[in-house]
């Protein structure tokens, strides 16, 4: 079976967009903001942060949604880039745990689940 990487975050960003659509629902005024930054898209809900989606870092070679959020419960993903103080305890993280994303072990030979391959954000729709 041939597999594309692009399809595989593309189910990704349909989910997450689902997420803030149903966190929208549950936000006071429901309004989704997005503020674009070089290649960052910082994403709020109701003025509150819900996450900020990264499709260029130097670090890590695939797009990931950093700093995700949830009504009430506040941010659920770890900290990326790791915080010295907050994660010293969790210091295996510098590149391998940046928040949410897709990633495969071998997608026609190419392993992007260990950054050995890159995924390429190819265009917003």
């Amino acid at each position: 079976m041939n597999s594309c990487p692009t399809a595989k975050f593309t189910c990704l960003a349909a989910a997450l967009c689902l997420l803030a659509a149903w966190t929208a629902a549950a936000a006071p005024d429901g309004t989704v903001a997005f503020d674009r930054a070089g290649s960052r898209l910082a994403i709020t809900v109701g003025g509150a942060p819900f996450a900020t989606y990264v499709w260029k870092d130097g670090e890590v070679s695939r797009p990931y949604f950093a700093h995700l959020c949830v009504p009430g419960a506040g941010q659920v993903t770890r900290n990326f880039p790791p915080d010295p103080v907050a994660d010293r305890d969790n210091d295996d993280h510098a590149t391998y745990h940046p928040g949410a994303w897709l990633a495969f072990g071998d997608i026609n030979g190419a392993d992007d689940w260990r950054l050995k391959a890159p995924v390429v954000h190819e265009r917003f729709a």
